[in-house]
């Protein structure tokens, strides 16, 4: 009876293929350029018709349709239960998975029993997880990414980060890591400007104890998510790229200085693939799926001093009258932020949204299912001393409402955005394209693709696509 094969998704956000290609060719005995060279290479294509953010792009990826379908906008939202995540589908078709940072993956699913781990996403309300020994590590993964936001905390969450190294080596932090952390806090001593570094090490940890869970646990299909080689993308593609702009604001030694930063972020995912191809090697029917859901493209390369964020959410919704126990708070990834309010106040709190100005803007929101609404906040290089925050007659300092003027570290506005088109390697296939081609495949694609590759039948809503 033939079996079917043990599959892991590398979830690498947002790297389009021109970034691969150059890393390939600036560093050929890299795992990339032996993945490259090996594995069945695709242009995936995301044809979601409303949003190219990575939560609606993945649960795209996850769920087999666009997000016309299954509806989901922005982090911590629930999708249409009828179009439920291949892992979802794999766990009620009794083959076991693992799940580790994936997006919009709280809460852990209620049926628990095919799913080995399950560790959700760094924007997760609660640090619950599959298993609970997990825990300390989620706990100190969330509230760092807290700190985080645009700008990488200075400071390190210290109850939560003893929790963890208490644990940590038992949980499969190995040491190389840790010396790379603690080579990285030594590097920023006399160079502040390579502490956006410590992004890589959040990828560098978490992949030490998926790879400890995948080694533990007999599962046949796992999942991996970062987020680090993109958030390098968006900050610093100008520094890599900057003959892609007509009009080049940013100085020269902007340029001199972060050069390097897209390569030191994708060594540290290359470290991640070198393993598990390792992997791969020594199991037999072993696949792994690079898949990077879409891509990114150079926008606009300029100097940005500050920009205004949403630092404290429970003063500003006291200040617009709306009770501690009639909301919950809803992660997101900033300058965004979600929230849950109760329905005896929603219609009070919209009133509230429509009367409110920053200066003379709108803030940008929307409302979505079940009380969930989406606060966007695009207010860069404000005076924060001139401006105010109107509401409902009356005008409030910034800080009155929870506004917060944040200079920012890199100096610049984000230099890359969002494109559909992004990069898929299948390594250990049996099937293979022709060396050289890559079909371009819609990324609805890959769910079917995966289902049945692990022997479960795909929803009849999901369409495949030929040589995938």
């Amino acid at each position: 009876m033939k079996t079917s094969p043990q599959i892991i998704l590398f979830e690498l956000n947002e790297v389009p293929w021109r970034v691969i290609d150059d890393f390939v060719v600036r560093h050929p005995r890299s795992a990339l350029a032996r993945l490259t060279a090996r594995a069945a290479t695709y242009v995936t294509h995301c044809d979601n018709p409303v949003s190219l953010s990575p939560w609606s792009v993945w649960a795209t990826l996850h769920r087999g349709v666009s997000d016309a379908e299954h509806g989901i906008r922005y982090l911590g939202q629930p999708g249409e239960e009828c179009y439920p995540p291949l892992w979802e589908i794999l766990a009620a078709a009794r083959v076991p998975v693992g799940v580790f940072g994936c997006l919009n993956t709280y809460p852990i699913p209620r049926t628990r029993e095919a799913f080995r781990f399950f560790v959700p996403d760094a924007f997760a309300p609660e640090p619950e997880c599959i298993p609970e020994a997990l825990r300390a590590f989620q706990r100190f993964n969330l509230e760092m990414s807290r700190r985080s936001g645009r700008n990488v905390s200075r400071s390190i969450a210290p109850a939560s980060a003893l929790a963890f190294l208490r644990v940590c080596r038992g949980l499969g932090l190995e040491w190389k890591t840790l010396a790379r952390i603690a080579g990285q806090l030594v590097a920023e001593v006399p160079q502040p400007t390579l502490r956006g570094r410590r992004r890589n090490l959040q990828c560098s940890v978490a992949f030490d104890l998926f790879l400890r869970q995948l080694r533990q646990e007999n599962v046949r299909f796992a999942t991996f998510f970062t987020n680090h080689v993109a958030a390098a993308l968006h900050r610093y593609w100008a520094a890599r790229y900057p003959d892609d702009y007509t009009h080049y604001e940013l100085p020269h030694h902007w340029t001199l200085r972060y050069a390097e930063e897209i390569d030191f972020a994708l060594k540290a995912a290359d470290r991640c693939i070198e393993r598990l191809m390792l992997w791969a090697d020594g199991i037999r029917g072993t696949e792994i799926w690079v898949a990077s859901g879409a891509g990114q493209v150079a926008t606009q390369a300029r100097t940005l001093k500050t920009q205004l964020y949403l630092a404290n959410l429970s003063r500003f919704m006291r200040g617009l009258g709306v009770p501690d126990a009639a909301w919950s708070a809803r992660p997101g990834m900033a300058p965004h932020v979600g929230v849950v309010v109760e329905a005896p106040v929603r219609s009070a709190f919209r009133a509230q949204l429509e009367s409110l100005r920053i200066g003379d803007q709108r803030l940008h929101w929307e409302e979505r299912e079940n009380g969930f609404f989406k606060l966007g906040i695009d207010t860069p290089d404000v005076d924060a001393a001139a401006t105010r925050v109107s509401l409902g007659g009356e005008r409030f300092a910034l800080g009155e409402l929870g506004f917060e003027n944040t200079a920012i570290d890199e100096g610049a506005a984000s230099t890359a955005h969002h494109h559909p088109d992004g990069s898929l390697l299948v390594y250990g296939s049996p099937t293979r394209p022709p060396r050289g081609s890559r079909i371009r495949v819609p990324v609805t694609a890959l769910a079917p693709a995966l289902l049945r590759r692990l022997g479960a039948a795909p929803p009849s809503y999901m369409v495949g696509a030929d040589g995938l």
